[in-house]
């Protein structure tokens, strides 16, 4: 947070009542009774007319009190005019009352001032406004924001592995992260007799499958292709890469399968230190054995 920066957080107390936070203080909302709340404070848009006119009458009472000027009577009036039609204010009219026997040299000067306002130039000139959705992991009273950079994708080419890679993909798009696709293989597929003229080994089989998945993806991804054991591979690799998340498919499989096999999604879960999402193919029969 800087000086050139505000940061305004909101709470709701119960009700159409929304209050915002500035620093230490405390700026109530509600809703009239009309609207359907108590009409215990003006309404927010009340507080945009608000905003404005004391805005107006800052200015105007610092250009007086800068020149010794008597201020007894000064005043501002702000009026506006909303278009029945298009439910909208499409006038602002500032009255300012000028005190008794103030200087008539300084009744341009005056009016010159007030157009200084502040919230009118940010109407004249609007800021660009911009309005995200963050997610977030709730702490007693405080708020962490996730910021996903680096996604490890691990893959074994099959349906489920296919569908969190696409899984995979949709997340880095939503948060401008790189993804790495992770391909881990048993040392033993490497050993293999030398290959006949015109064909190619199972590393170099593996290779191409990778980079086509990653010409597939419509985000920034690279490649690996690793020997070893899965999980461990996996995890080594996440860490290596400082990964913000790994997505990761999961087969599904339950009872004996699950027991005899087990799951390296399971065992990247339990051990990862970075968050784990497992995607499960929604074509998959939850009853398999």
């Amino acid at each position: 947070m800087t000086a050139n920066q505000k940061d305004i957080r909101v709470s709701f107390p119960g009700g159409k009542r929304v209050d915002a936070h500035y620093g230490d203080r405390v700026v109530q909302t509600d809703q009239s009774a009309k609207n359907g709340g108590e009409g215990s404070a003006p309404e927010p848009f009340d507080l945009f007319f608000v905003s404005m006119a004391t805005c107006v009458g800052i200015y105007v009472l610092e250009f007086c009190t800068a020149r010794n000027l008597d201020t007894t009577g000064l005043g501002v009036r702000l009026i506006s005019g909303k278009n029945p039609d298009r439910k909208h204010y499409d006038q602002i009219h500032i009255e300012i009352t000028l005190p008794e026997d103030f200087p008539a040299k300084y009744r341009p000067a005056i009016l010159r001032t007030a157009d200084l306002c502040a919230v009118k130039k940010h109407i004249l000139e609007p800021p660009e406004f911009k309005i995200t959705l963050t997610d977030v992991e709730l702490q007693g009273d405080c708020a962490m924001e996730i910021e996903i950079k680096k996604i490890l994708c691990p893959v074994d080419f099959s349906d489920p592995g296919r569908y969190a890679f696409d899984y995979a993909c949709a997340v880095a798009r939503r948060h401008g992260a790189s993804l790495e696709l992770l391909h881990v293989t048993e040392a033993s597929a490497y050993a293999e007799d030398e290959m006949p003229s015109g064909q190619i080994s199972c590393e170099e089989s593996l290779q191409q499958q990778l980079r086509q998945w990653a010409l597939a993806a419509d985000c920034p991804a690279e490649t690996r292709l690793i020997a070893g054991i899965p999980y461990i591979e996996i995890i080594q690799r996440a860490e290596e890469l400082q990964a913000d998340m790994i997505v990761i498919g999961t087969h599904g499989r339950t009872g004996l399968k699950h027991m005899l096999i087990g799951s390296v999604a399971e065992r990247v879960v339990r051990t990862a230190s970075c968050p784990v999402l497992t995607v499960r193919h929604p074509d998959f029969k939850s009853a398999e054995k």
